[in-house]
């Protein structure tokens, strides 16, 4: 998360707040499912001083890096490699 010392206060407690309210209604939200608010990003025209002026607009992604990890780690084992005293009996 990149920004200005504001964006990152106000991006940190937009988090708190969001990931206080799922883990308060998980129960009606998502069947009781895991949710995590892993980051949140602030797009720099916020106008805030003392007070939000602007109500932000809320966006959320699922969030796929263990789809991800789970696919690269088949394609590892997956792969072919020659173990090493095999190479040295073919040279």
């Amino acid at each position: 998360m990149a920004g200005s010392t504001r964006q990152l206060k106000f991006g940190r407690l937009i988090q708190k707040e969001i990931s206080d309210i799922f883990q308060r209604d998980r129960r009606g939200i998502l069947d009781n499912a895991f949710i995590t608010v892993a980051d949140v990003k602030v797009s720099p025209d916020l106008q805030i001083r003392k007070q939000v002026r602007i109500i932000p607009e809320l966006i959320f992604y699922l969030d796929e890096v263990e789809e991800n990890a789970q696919r690269m780690d088949s394609l590892i084992n997956n792969l072919n490699i020659p173990s090493a005293a095999k190479k040295q009996e073919e040279e």
